[in-house]
């Protein structure tokens, strides 16, 4: 307790955990710029398999 508040994390546990979520979101960030890439890459695969076969969309 400090100050007559009581204290649910210490200052380390707060940097900790202000730390990971900062990872958190660099990492959602990343999957989603892969899975739109991913998506665009299916696509043109898609269009290229459609040719091939002679299939018209």
């Amino acid at each position: 307790m400090e100050d007559g508040i009581p204290m649910l994390l210490d200052l380390d546990e707060f940097e900790d955990l202000l730390a990971t979520l900062k990872d958190l979101q660099k990492d959602t960030g990343e999957i989603a710029h892969h899975m739109e890439k991913m998506a665009r890459d299916f696509e043109r695969i898609d269009q290229i398999l459609a040719q091939w076969f002679g299939i018209k969309n």
